[in-house]
């Protein structure tokens, strides 16, 4: 068939015979391109069937996943609800009802009622019943963290008298004065249970507060206290009003030529960039022989020195 097909082909087309093999090898080739889909449905048959099946099985997962994620978050919220349940209703129901109250006689409860939050209402009790009752209303404001603005409004329905009045003599007030006047103790030398005997200090500020004057050489000033973190104001106004600043105590200090960085850097006025400077400075110059070698130094402005001097020596 093949040699017919060939000897037909030269014949009519005026091919050689190189010619006409390769016209046959090009239709064969076509047919088989065309068959070729043909071919593969015979060889997959199950093919789209199988990739049906798998499509329906993953839409069913999906639709599982789907489920049981809406039942997870359905059971979190349910969980979620009944756990602030009361949280929320106590909420609701909260009023701030003022009334008449002396603040040595009510108890946690009524501070609330009030309009003061919980943790100052322990604070009001821990002070009367440690410390002492209070006489006066300002009294009240002396507690740490309470509310200036809600102290105003409270301030007609305290149950107490704007200030003391004292019905005794001239000499009998002296004398008691002098009896109840507290010793003070000197900052530079208090330990730190000393410190703890002070409202709102604890043994963390004490040791917060111990641990900034050694490394700072002893107190020049008790505006220095301001500089330590953690320090509110009504606590440093506690600390001067029960500890003195002895001015004949003599701070350490430290000779600016002969300290390494390592030294000059843990002060709290030097640190590391000012003490990497100065000793090269005073490496480069023979020594640092007063502030004004101190002055030629630029990255030390005026305030950087004046806050050093009463801590360094020539």
């Amino acid at each position: 068939m093949y040699n017919k097909l060939t000897i037909w082909i030269r014949r009519n087309y005026d091919f050689s015979l190189r010619e006409a093999n390769g016209v046959i090898i090009l239709i064969f080739l076509l047919l088989l391109f065309l068959a070729l889909p043909f071919l593969l449905l015979t060889f997959y048959p199950d093919k789209t069937e199988n990739t049906a099946k798998d499509k329906i099985k993953l839409d069913s997962l999906v639709a599982i996943l789907k489920q049981n994620e809406i039942e997870s978050k359905k059971e979190y919220e349910n969980k979620y609800k009944e756990k602030y349940k009361n949280y929320s209703d106590s909420k609701e129901e909260k009023v701030i009802k003022f009334f008449n109250f002396n603040p040595n006689l009510i108890d946690k409860k009524a501070f609330i009622t009030l309009g003061i939050k919980p943790y100052i209402a322990d604070r009001i009790i821990k002070f009367r019943t440690k410390f002492k009752p209070f006489k006066i209303k300002t009294d009240l404001k002396k507690i740490y963290g309470f509310d200036t603005i809600l102290f105003e409004k409270l301030h007609p329905y305290i149950d107490l008298p704007e200030k003391v009045e004292s019905n005794f003599k001239t000499s009998t007030k002296t004398t008691e004065k002098e009896f109840s006047k507290p010793i003070l103790v000197d900052i530079n030398l208090a330990d730190s249970a000393q410190f703890e005997k002070i409202y709102g200090i604890g043994a963390k500020l004490a040791s917060r507060i111990l641990k900034f004057r050694n490394k700072l050489g002893g107190f020049i000033s008790l505006n220095q206290l301001k500089e330590i973190y953690g320090l509110d104001s009504s606590v440093i106004s506690e600390i001067c009003k029960k500890m003195i600043l002895d001015k004949s105590f003599i701070v350490r200090k430290l000779n600016i030529n002969t300290s390494t960085i390592d030294d000059l850097k843990s002060h709290p006025y030097i640190g590391y960039k000012f003490a990497k400077v100065i000793v090269a400075y005073s490496n480069a110059h023979s020594g640092i022989k007063n502030k004004e070698d101190l002055k030629n130094i630029k990255i030390l402005e005026e305030t950087d020195i004046e806050k050093m001097l009463p801590y360094i020596e020539f």
